[in-house]
């Protein structure tokens, strides 16, 4: 006990043992990862083409699934080694926990334990009162840490997670001029259709009419020459000039 003082730097690692045993402290914090799903990313709504899919405007304040909290290693180290900083000169509630720590495989019950420590401290002058003091003193510590870590935490959220809102804002809004010019091209290629279609349809009726109107004339041509040769060959067989006379 009397080395207090030279044992505060290293002693917040061992300090750790006293509240946190060694399996509640290895758990692995990978209950907030969420499932990967990799065939998610590639789907569109059924009917749609990728060309002309809607993209869908996706949740700003999704709520996240609850994440249930472990015993983290490397908090547990931090937050004891705060209470050891923070340890108050003399007998307290700090050495009561360590010298309790120190019988733990000892063959007795928990308040044999609690009375044998507190009989050997008392006579260092703890008393019942100082110890729930000063037991109260290191729960204050933890909560005015408690109090930076969730100012920190404040500063990471605007840091990590406003910042992507509002990309998710920016790239929503985007996604929506996106799919607005998507619907007027969709319009536009829609009504240049029709007057394809149309113009298909009228292409083959001048097409038709030319075509007729060039029959026509050909086959006028045709009889008209026809008459014409006929009656060359009329005129060449049924008419005979006189023969002059010769003088």
């Amino acid at each position: 006990m009397s080395e207090k003082t030279t044992k505060k730097k290293s002693i917040g690692s061992k300090f750790m043992g006293l509240f946190f045993e060694e399996e509640e402290t290895s758990e692995k914090n990978d209950k907030g990862t969420p499932p990967e799903n990799s065939d998610q990313s590639n789907t569109k709504p059924e009917g749609q083409s990728a060309e002309t899919a809607t993209i869908p405007a996706p949740p700003i304040n999704a709520t996240i699934p609850p994440i249930a909290g472990v015993i983290d290693a490397k908090f547990a180290d931090f937050l004891t080694k705060v209470i050891a900083d923070n340890n108050l000169p003399g007998f307290d509630y700090y050495e009561f926990k360590e010298a309790l720590h120190n019988m733990k495989d000892m063959n007795m019950s928990e308040q044999q334990k609690y009375q044998s420590v507190f009989a050997t401290l008392r006579s260092a002058g703890l008393t019942k009162e100082k110890l729930l003091e000063t037991a109260q003193h290191y729960v204050t510590v933890l909560e005015t840490e408690g109090e930076k870590f969730a100012k920190a935490s404040e500063g990471e959220t605007a840091k990590e997670v406003t910042a992507r809102e509002q990309k998710v804002t920016d790239l929503t809004t985007e996604n929506q001029d996106l799919n607005q010019k998507i619907q007027e091209l969709s319009d536009k290629i829609q009504e240049n259709q029709g007057h394809i279609s149309t113009f298909q349809g009228e292409i083959s009726e001048e097409k038709t009419k030319i075509q007729q109107t060039v029959n026509n004339f050909n086959k006028t041509q045709e009889s008209l020459i026809g008459k014409i040769n006929s009656d060359i060959q009329n005129i060449t067989t049924f008419i005979i000039e006189p023969t002059k006379p010769t003088k």
